[in-house]
C-alpha cells in the first residue's frame, strides 16, 4: 500500500510554463540574443540553470550565469505569486490524499522560490 506521494510543482501540481515561456523571451530580448523560433522548446525543459549555461555558450550571451539566473527571477519570480494556480482537481486530490493519512510532498527544482 503506498503511504506517501511526492508532486512536482512545475508541469504538474500547476501549469506554470506559460511562465518560464514568456520569462525567457524576455531575457533573451533584454540581453540582445538572437535566437531561433524555437527556442522555448530548447530552454524551459532545461531549467534556470542550464538554460543561464545554454544562453552563454550557445546563443553567446555576454552575461555571467548568475546574472541570467537573476534576470529569469526577475521575470518568474513575481509571476508564481500572482498568477501561477495549481491545476484542476490537484488540491482536491491532495485532501483526499491528506484525509485518507497519507503524507504528501511537494517538490521543485525551480528557484522561484528564492
Amino acid at each position: 500500500m503506498i503511504k506517501n506521494y511526492v508532486f512536482d510543482f512545475d508541469g504538474t501540481a500547476a501549469d506554470s510554463m506559460p511562465i518560464w515561456s514568456s520569462a525567457m523571451i524576455k531575457v533573451l530580448d533584454q540581453v540582445g540574443a538572437k535566437y531561433s523560433e524555437n527556442i522555448i522548446e530548447i530552454l524551459v525543459p532545461l531549467g534556470d540553470g542550464k538554460s543561464a549555461t545554454y544562453m552563454r555558450e550557445k546563443l553567446g550571451v555576454t552575461r555571467t550565469e548568475e546574472e541570467i539566473r537573476d534576470l529569469i527571477a526577475k521575470y518568474t519570480t513575481p509571476l508564481y505569486h500572482k498568477e501561477v494556480q495549481p491545476k484542476a482537481g490537484f488540491v482536491d486530490y491532495v485532501k483526499l490524499l491528506k484525509s485518507s493519512g497519507k503524507k504528501v510532498a511537494l517538490l521543485t527544482a525551480s528557484t522561484h522560490a528564492r
